[in-house]
C-alpha cells in the first residue's frame, strides 16, 4: 500500500468516527433557581421534564428525549426554551417548583413556566409526538408576551401580567388556562 493511500484511509476512518462520536442531547439544567435565572437572562420559557424516582417509569420518555434530540426540528423549537429536569426524591434540594410539580397526579410529564415560576402548561402525556411539538411552537410563538408578562410580574404589576399572560394563552388554544390567568387580573 502507498502512503498516500494509507493517509487516505486513515482520514476516511478518522472522519467515519468523528462522525459517529456522540449522539446530540439536550443540555438539561437540574438546578432549579439556577434555572429560573437563566431563562429570564436568555428571555426563555423553562420547559420541565419531571420525573419520579422511578427508573422504569420514566424509561420511555428518557428514551423519547433522546430520540427527540436528533431531530433538528426539535433542537430549533427548544432553542426558545431553556430544559430543566427534575427528578422527585429524597435528594432533590426544597423548591417551589418542585412542590408544585409533587402535586401532578402523575410522572414522567412535560410542564412549561415562565421565568418567574408560573406554571403556563401541563403538555398532554396522550399527544402523539407531532402534537406536543405543535403546542411547543404555538407557546413558542407567544414568547414575547409570556416573556413580558414575566417582566411585569417581577416589577409588581401582577394583574396586568395576569391579563398580558391570559392572553398569550388563549393565542396559544389554552383555554383553561387563560381563563384562570384572566379572572386572576381582575
Amino acid at each position: 500500500m502507498t502512503p498516500i493511500r494509507a493517509l487516505t484511509l486513515t482520514l476516511i476512518v478518522v472522519a467515519a468516527l468523528a462522525l459517529q462520536a456522540k449522539p446530540p442531547e439536550i443540555g438539561w439544567h437540574s438546578a432549579p433557581e439556577t434555572a429560573y435565572a437563566v431563562a429570564r437572562g436568555q428571555n426563555k420559557l423553562l420547559l420541565v421534564y419531571y420525573r419520579r424516582d422511578c427508573m422504569k417509569c420514566n424509561a420511555s420518555m428518557d428514551a423519547l428525549l433522546e430520540k427527540a434530540a436528533e431531530d433538528d426540528v426539535f433542537m430549533h423549537v427548544l432553542d426558545a426554551y431553556l430544559p430543566l429536569r427534575v427528578t422527585a426524591g429524597p435528594t432533590q434540594p426544597k423548591h417551589p417548583l418542585v412542590d408544585d410539580l409533587a402535586k401532578l397526579p402523575f410522572a414522567p410529564a412535560l410542564v412549561i413556566y415562565d421565568s418567574s415560576g408560573a406554571q403556563i402548561s401541563i403538555l398532554d402525556r396522550k399527544l402523539r409526538w407531532d402534537g406536543v411539538m405543535e403546542e411547543l411552537l404555538r407557546f413558542r410563538g407567544e414568547r414575547p408576551r409570556i416573556i413580558r408578562a414575566t417582566e411585569l410580574r417581577v416589577a409588581g404589576q401582577v394583574p396586568e401580567a395576569d391579563l398580558l399572560l391570559g392572553t398569550a394563552l388563549l393565542n396559544s388554544r389554552e383555554v383553561r388556562a387563560a381563563a384562570y390567568w384572566l379572572d386572576r387580573s381582575m
